[in-house]
């Protein structure tokens, strides 16, 4: 039995079909006939009913079955008292063996309930307990709490414009979510629970307020409660008049209107007793009024009054002492004041403004008459007149002198940053044209007559140069030198050959460096420095061990030290290089000429030769001529001096023809020349009994390649252009004779 809606309502027990049936009884004293409504097939005995304030219903029993279960209906959602028509949800919740035979339930709040039981015996005991259980997970929220009854409340209802209202939810049944509609506010929407509120206009505002949770929601709206008063305008005026000369006013006016009261400023600061619409003011300055209301104060306007004194002289900020004839816009001008109204401007004679007459810059003209004199000028405003003010103007005609010199570092070092030059000023130069070395920069100063000078980290050498400039040119270029580091030093000087160990007092030298001011010498192994280490000059002393070595020197300064310069210094002479001549030859072939490039060092040269050959000519000398006889072998040759000889140089010289003379001395000579040739043959022959010959050229392997008859004697005949490189035999037919002579064609 549980109680709804001002009835009783009955749920029955059926043991026959284990279906429920619903019945109503009015709340009323009397007798009454239950009249039934519905039916639900619960499939147990309904032993219990309980309702909880949200109308959820639970119908609790068992089933008589083998397993004896126990089952629990939940109703809920239903329309007009017919519980069965709604939502419906059943609960297996366990057996009478677990819980007993369950007899009663009943709500303690909305979601949770009590289950009894009373003493069941059957196979086993389970005594009466009292449980509980929890609906909350299977019912909508709607059913298990009330929906909010929306409320709220403000710190004010009346403020002014700008200002800001705090507004708080006093909504009953724990509201979750809020949505508040400011009209007029900022923000117009809002979802916080307390929110802040800003009206920028004036107005008669309404607010409502949606509280919510998860049964539902509640709106309230509270119409015209917000009231937002304007503060007052505030705005001076000063007829028009901003500015006053010394020992006169300015009226100022602020706007009238009732219950405002005001104070003026000056600068930003109250002045004093000044509370009423009407302020004179006598000193120059930004005034402003501030008017207040019962709902704050506003401030007003910033109007500037500017006393006019009779203005001071003008200082000149732009001038230009020095101008040439016939130039045209050169700038002058004063610090203007903003209390000039004119710039009364004159001038030299020959000259005239073209652009800024009356204001305080001006640009002139100078003709071709124009003379020296001073540009003068003078302020004026409605208050009087400045005195004048003048700068003196030389109109020149000639470039400036060269400048008389250059200060500044004449070794400035490699990477060196902020080195100064300066030259004197010149008169008449308007400024100052600097160069400097490749790779250097200024970097600062250029047109004037100092300058700031950065070098990069290769500088060696190089030059600072000036010219000073007018409107007429620029004069001629003085000029300074500035190195680094030195260069490397030159050649050194001195015997390189022919030191022979032991040897005392051997001078060497290189040329002296512009900016070196030490050299640094290194000498070779065995031998020793005896004076003029740090000069460009020493003297080694060489000990008896010494063969040859290297002599290396560097220049240096208080920038670093150059790279060596270096020489090879030997006592006997080098090898020499190799042996230039035929290393082919004829049996018995005279005139061959060998020779080898000069040694440095050498005094002289010794040659050796295969047995039977014989130099008839150059022993001692670089060039030998020899006369071979029948038997092939080397030619060698070596370079003396007074310290040694060097290692014999080589060249192995092979028979490769017999040369056959058939004529008589008395009656013929034949001479071919130059032989080795790179380019050509001379062939001559002498007879005093023939007055022709005739030539055959063979190669190497006896193969005939040219022919020539007719060859006139006592006559150069020019032979061999085409031939390549290489051994030929040149057979001369005279008559009933011939020669063959062995040639020598190189590159």
């Amino acid at each position: 039995m549980i109680f709804f809606n001002d009835s009783i309502h009955l749920f029955s027990k059926n043991w026959v079909d284990k279906q429920t049936r619903h019945y109503v009884l009015p709340n009323s004293p009397g007798t009454h006939v239950a009249q039934y409504r519905e039916t639900l097939n619960v499939g147990y005995l309904v032993t219990s009913a309980s309702i909880q304030k949200f109308g959820v219903i639970a119908l609790i029993g068992y089933d008589n079955s083998a397993t004896r279960p126990i089952s629990l209906y939940m109703l809920y959602d239903y329309k007009n008292g017919l519980f069965f028509n709604g939502n419906k949800r059943k609960f297996n919740l366990s057996t009478e063996f677990v819980h007993g035979q369950v007899e009663g339930v009943d709500f303690f709040n909305t979601s949770y309930a009590y289950i009894s039981n009373e003493k069941y015996v059957n196979g086993g005991t389970v005594v009466p307990k009292l449980k509980t259980f929890s609906l909350e997970p299977f019912l909508p929220a709607a059913f298990m709490f009330s929906k909010p009854d929306a409320e709220f409340i403000s710190n004010s209802t009346t403020i002014c414009k700008n200002g800001f209202i705090a507004f708080t939810d006093q909504s009953l049944n724990n509201p979750t979510s809020w949505q508040w509609v400011f009209s007029g506010g900022t923000p117009s929407v809002s979802f916080q629970q307390y929110p802040q509120v800003q009206y920028l206009s004036p107005g008669v505002y309404s607010v409502t307020l949606i509280a919510g949770n998860g049964a539902g929601f509640d709106t309230i709206v509270k119409a015209n409660i917000i009231t937002i008063k304007d503060i007052p305008a505030a705005g001076i005026s000063s007829n028009g008049i901003n500015a006053f000369c010394t020992g006169d006013s300015v009226t100022l006016n602020a706007n009238p209107g009732p219950g405002l009261t005001y104070q003026w400023k000056r600068n930003s600061t109250d002045i004093p007793g000044a509370v009423n619409t009407t302020y004179f003011a006598k000193l120059p300055g930004n005034y402003s009024c501030s008017v207040v209301n019962d709902c704050g104060a506003t401030l007003s306007n910033i109007i500037n009054l500017t006393e006019n004194a009779i203005p001071l002289v003008p200082v000149v900020v732009t001038e230009q002492s020095l101008v040439c004839m016939n130039t045209s816009g050169i700038s002058y001008g004063v610090l203007p004041d903003n209390g000039v109204t004119n710039y009364a401007w004159s001038l030299p004679s020959g000259a005239s403004i073209s652009t800024g007459s009356g204001t305080h810059s001006i640009t002139v003209d100078f003709g071709g008459n124009a003379l020296s004199g001073s540009i003068c000028v003078t302020a004026s405003n409605v208050c009087g007149t400045s005195p004048v003010t003048c700068s003196p103007i030389t109109v020149v005609n000639a470039v400036p002198a060269k400048p008389s010199n250059i200060s500044g570092s004449v070794l400035p070092c490699a990477g060196a940053t902020g080195v100064l030059y300066s030259c004197p000023l010149v008169a008449h130069a308007l400024s100052y044209s600097w160069t400097v070395p490749t790779g250097a920069a200024i970097v600062s100063g250029q047109g004037s007559n100092t300058i700031t000078v950065n070098f990069p980290s290769v500088f060696t050498t190089g030059n600072i140069k000036v010219a000073a400039v007018n409107c007429m040119g620029a004069s001629a270029l003085k000029n300074l030198g500035v190195k680094g580091k030195p260069v490397t030093p030159a050649a050194i000087l001195g015997t390189t050959i022919g030191v022979c160990p032991g040897a005392n007092n051997v001078v060497f030298s290189v040329a002296p460096l512009a900016g070196a001011s030490t050299y640094n010498w290194i000498p070779p192994p065995n031998s020793s420095i005896s004076s003029g280490q740090g000069t460009s000059s020493i003297v080694l002393d060489f000990n008896a061990s010494f063969i040859s070595g290297t002599l290396s020197v560097s220049a240096g300064n208080s920038c670093g030290v150059s790279n060596l310069k270096s020489k090879v210094i030997k006592s006997i002479p080098a090898r020499p290089a190799s042996i230039s001549g035929s290393t082919a030859v004829c049996m018995n072939q005279s005139g061959v000429a060998y020779s080898i490039a000069w040694i440095d060092g050498a005094t002289s040269y010794q040659w050796l030769v295969p047995q039977g050959a014989t130099i008839v000519a150059g022993q001692s000398t670089n060039a030998i001529v020899v006369n071979f006889g029948a038997v092939a072998g080397k030619v060698k040759v070596r370079a003396i001096n007074a310290c040694g000889n060097s290692i014999y140089q080589t060249s192995t010289v092979s028979i490769v023809c017999k040369e056959v003379d058939m004529f008589k001395s008395h009656e013929v000579e034949v001479n071919i020349f130059p032989n080795p040739s790179a380019f050509q043959f001379n062939l001559t022959f002498y007879s005093d009994n023939e007055s022709s010959a005739m030539l055959i050229l063979y190669d190497i392997a006896g193969r005939e390649l040219e022919r020539r008859e007719g060859i006139t004697a006592n006559k150069a005949f020019v032979f061999g252009n085409n031939l390549k490189s290489g051994v030929y035999v040149a057979e001369i037919i005279t008559g009933t004779r011939k020669r063959s002579i062995r040639l020598m064609k190189e590159n």
